[in-house]
């Protein structure tokens, strides 16, 4: 499992996005990952273009998994988040936790 602390924007969609949307995190590998988002503040809506402190527990990541993208999973290095295909936002990691 990987876990990250990572700080987060919304971009790219004309609506304001629930903390409980589940969109797909893109390292730059071609890949997409899955996480659950958990806010640092208590909100209930992520405001577009604004910057939040967030915690992503990525359950599925295995230690397999881990060695293919442990380069790109950096304190510091840029994500894409994504829904579909599309883009809907980026953010930076500020900390990481892999758990065999």
């Amino acid at each position: 499992m990987l876990l990250l602390t990572a700080s987060i924007s919304y971009e790219n969609v004309p609506f304001n996005i629930s903390v409980k949307m589940r969109p797909s995190i893109d390292f730059g590998n071609g890949f997409s990952y899955s996480g659950i988002i958990t806010p640092a503040d208590k909100i209930e809506m992520f405001i577009m273009n604004k910057w939040y402190t967030v915690d992503i527990n990525m359950f599925t990541v295995d230690e397999e998994v881990f060695g293919s993208i442990s380069e790109m999973v950096k304190k510091g290095c840029i994500f894409k988040m994504k829904a579909g295909n599309n883009v809907v936002g980026r953010g930076r990691i500020i900390d990481f936790l892999f758990i065999q």
